[in-house]
């Protein structure tokens, strides 16, 4: 009888498996202009291709931390349910009000809930932490080209104004050449193109997203959250001024090897704003742990 029992069970496990590989498989589907659309945009634009390799690499740490708790168990358990039921529930909406975050939103639950469907509800956590990241991107990319020349107008004034600080003469105008507008910032009558590349999103991006995806798995108190994004916001921002303070500095110094210092330069300010970024909020909640006055009570 005991026998005939466990083969029941494992009869409707199989058939459940079947059922919940079967609705994914048509999620996926459903999503699939969704997934074409972000997997072009991000390798369109290089700052988006930086971002999402923060994404991803920063997530498998993430997830490699939690490596005991990565064990298959593909089971559609209720919290799985309850998010592809959020996710089905924004599309819904989506197609009636038409927000495009909505339909982002809904593509981040779904991923939420084929992760808890593979691994179990002991990787919520690190779930949630990571979908908050990816839904971030989903929004960067989506806002990108309305952000690009804001973002260039402030880099191009900022580094103007520090260079005319310190004794350089300045100018900042838009031209445009063969019909392409073009930010140039003049430096003691050296013209530089504050071009796409030049206007820090990479950097923003990037330290915008690594810090998200560390703060929303601490815990530590939400004004504290909101306070540690802003100065990785900040970081960012001002590692691209550096960036480009730098550059214009040493280019008449480098002479043919412009490129080659441009891009060392840039690797260098970009691998160091994210350092310091993981510095700043890793160190900030190790400074909570080991603070006996900031500890809860058990």
């Amino acid at each position: 009888m005991e026998k005939e029992n466990r083969e029941t069970e494992s009869t409707n496990n199989r058939k459940d498996n079947l059922l919940s590989f079967l609705v994914f498989g048509i999620t996926a589907i459903i999503f699939y202009p969704t997934t074409r659309w972000l997997i072009q945009t991000t390798f369109d634009h290089q700052q988006l291709s930086y971002a999402f390799f923060i994404l991803i690499f920063a997530g498998l740490f993430h997830f490699y931390e939690n490596k005991d708790k990565l064990k298959p168990v593909w089971q559609l358990e209720n919290r799985s349910i309850l998010l592809l039921t959020f996710s089905y529930s924004l599309m819904a909406l989506f197609y009636f009000i038409k927000i495009l975050p909505l339909i982002f939103a809904s593509y981040s639950f779904a991923l939420a809930s084929l992760i808890i469907f593979v691994f179990g509800k002991k990787v919520s956590r690190a779930t949630a932490a990571w979908i908050g990241a990816f839904f971030l991107f989903s929004i960067m990319a989506m806002f990108m080209p309305y952000v690009d020349w804001p973002l260039r107008g402030l880099a191009g004034k900022n580094v103007g104004w520090i260079l005319s600080l310190i004794g350089y003469d300045v100018g900042l105008s838009l031209v445009s050449h063969e019909g392409i507008a073009m930010l140039i910032l003049s430096v003691d009558g050296k013209p530089f193109n504050v071009a796409a590349e030049c206007n820090g999103f990479g950097a923003l991006s990037s330290s915008l997203l690594l810090s998200l995806l560390l703060i929303l798995y601490m815990k530590i108190r939400y004004l504290d959250k909101i306070i540690l994004f802003f100065i990785s916001g900040l970081i960012g921002f001002l590692f691209n001024i550096l960036r480009i303070l730098i550059i214009v500095i040493l280019a008449p110094k480098v002479g043919d090897q412009y490129m080659l210092m441009h891009e060392v330069v840039g690797n260098i300010t970009l691998w160091s704003c994210l350092a310091l970024v993981w510095w700043v909020v890793k160190g900030y909640q190790t400074e909570k742990l080991d603070n006996p006055i900031m500890a809860k009570k058990i």
